[in-house]
């Protein structure tokens, strides 16, 4: 999912930075309790055409990460649960062959693309086989984080 850059754009350190990525947590997806993230946590959604988002850990924290992925869903009508967040070793990416690039957007000047894992090749064996170098990569798993509001709370209903 790219937006309109932000200039200047401030280039990615492969040797000191990580990335971030909200995970789900659900079977397939996030164990926080094996502190394990799944390689289905990688899977480019349509609307990363030109690569898998995620953002750079020295502009934001893992619970502004999971916080942000809470409100999208929210806002799209869907009923969202804990997340887990991803800590992604840039280093680790470039080894196996994968970089990540600097992509702000307006409201998100630390978004961030792994670009080799894009929308054009979801479900192919390409892609299952970048997405376990991705999950290779992990180094943290932060979390979870739950921003449900409680049972009971006004103008919510509770969420299972």
């Amino acid at each position: 999912m790219s937006g309109a850059s932000i200039e200047p754009v401030d280039p990615v350190d492969s040797t000191r930075e990580t990335l971030l990525r909200a995970v789900p947590v659900r079977p397939g997806w996030c164990d926080p309790e094996k502190g394990r993230a799944e390689r289905q946590a990688f899977e480019p959604s349509p609307g990363d055409a030109t690569g898998l988002s995620a953002d750079r850990e020295k502009y934001v924290k893992p619970e502004d990460v999971a916080k942000r992925r809470f409100d999208e869903l929210t806002r799209q009508g869907k009923a969202p649960g804990q997340f887990c967040v991803a800590e992604i070793s840039i280093s680790k990416l470039h080894e196996t062959g994968l970089s990540a690039t600097a992509d702000p957007l307006p409201d998100n000047p630390g978004h961030a693309l792994i670009p080799e894992l894009n929308a054009a090749i979801k479900g192919t064996k390409k892609c299952k086989e970048l997405q376990s170098k991705v999950q290779a990569a992990v180094i943290k798993l932060h979390g979870p984080f739950d921003f449900r509001l409680p049972p009971g709370a006004e103008g919510t209903t509770p969420i299972p």
